[in-house]
């Protein structure tokens, strides 16, 4: 249960990032080794990205290793308005 809280809690700050469409730089990465992969590294500076998808990993001690996929969604087409809230705020 540890490991999926503590992944959870890192994959948060990713979920923030992607929703206000702004990342930050990966931390103490200046060169990237020419055997990796042609990936969009982001190094130095923070920049704007627009995503639809985000993954989240967490590697642990002891070989318990998680990954989190999160996926873009439009807010208002999965949360509707309780009507009764509306009759609150004239009160």
């Amino acid at each position: 249960m540890t490991a999926e809280c503590c992944q959870a809690f890192a994959g948060w700050p990713g979920i923030e990032m992607m929703r206000d469409g702004h990342f930050v730089a990966n931390a103490n990465l200046d060169v990237v080794d020419e055997r990796c992969a042609p990936l969009d590294y982001i190094m130095g500076a923070s920049r704007a990205i627009e995503i639809d998808y985000l993954t989240s990993n967490n590697f642990a001690f002891g070989g318990i290793n998680t990954s989190l996929i999160f996926r873009a969604c439009d807010i208002a087409r999965w949360f509707r308005p309780v009507p009764f809230l509306s009759r609150l705020k004239s009160l």
